[in-house]
């Protein structure tokens, strides 16, 4: 198992050991924005309270089911970060365009643990045209 994957199942597992109920979509968006020099990825989820959010990538998009309580997940996948959301404000995770390659489609998805569920989003396709760091 690639060590992102073992980051993200390592991650669903800690966080959610009795997961009994599981939702795929639950009101689960995810949304691309490009502010000069990032990328920025922001989940927003219905929360009554904090959860765990992540944002994982792929250069294609099918979905696997890795294990049977688990929504489906992009197949190849990479582990671009996880934190906590806040109920309002969502999961926010920003990068810099210089750790996307320029031009290449590629294809996001969120994933929440809220409580019992573990959500996923839509899969989402970007491309990161501008790959040149910004001054100052």
């Amino acid at each position: 198992m690639k060590p992102d994957r073992l980051v993200l199942a390592l991650f669903l597992a800690l966080a959610s050991p009795l997961a009994a109920q599981t939702t795929e979509r639950g009101g689960l968006e995810l949304e691309v924005r490009y502010p000069v020099g990032r990328v920025s990825f922001e989940i927003s989820h219905a929360a009554q309270q904090p959860y765990l959010g992540a944002v994982i990538v792929a250069l294609q998009p099918q979905l696997t089911h890795y294990l049977v309580l688990l929504p489906p997940l992009l197949t190849d996948h990479v582990l671009l970060g996880f934190g906590v959301g806040d109920p309002l404000a969502g999961f926010q995770l920003a990068l810099p365009t210089t750790a996307f390659p320029g031009g290449l489609p590629l294809h996001a998805q969120g994933v929440v643990i809220d409580g019992p569920a573990i959500l996923s989003s839509e899969v989402l396709p970007f491309v990161v045209n501008d790959t040149s760091v910004a001054d100052g």
